[in-house]
């Protein structure tokens, strides 16, 4: 039954995204997953305009900035899921104040 409704849930979510972010879903019969060459993600080039110190780069990244990650997301999860969410707040917290 699980995996009866991961593939439904799986079709339900390609059919949603844009032509051109369905290629960033991968999923196999053993495991799902996103591309990551194929995704831009903000928070990682927040964090990479923010390490290549550059004035430009640091302007880009400020730009990207919108305040401490994932704020406001309200997730019945795990605690181990908190406590990764927590150091990566800490770190984007970090990086932002170097700029």
């Amino acid at each position: 039954q699980a995996r009866a409704d991961l593939r439904k849930s799986l079709s339900r979510l390609r059919a949603s995204l844009p032509e051109e972010a369905k290629a960033c879903l991968a999923a196999d019969p053993g495991r799902v997953g996103l591309h990551p060459d194929v995704l831009e993600v903000d928070a990682l080039r927040f964090a990479r305009c923010a390490a290549d110190g550059t004035p430009e780069t640091l302007e880009h990244a400020a730009a990207l900035y919108r305040g401490p990650f994932l704020d406001g997301l309200d997730a019945d999860s795990e605690e181990e899921f908190e406590a990764w969410l927590l150091r990566q707040k800490q770190e984007a917290t970090a990086l932002a104040a170097t700029e």
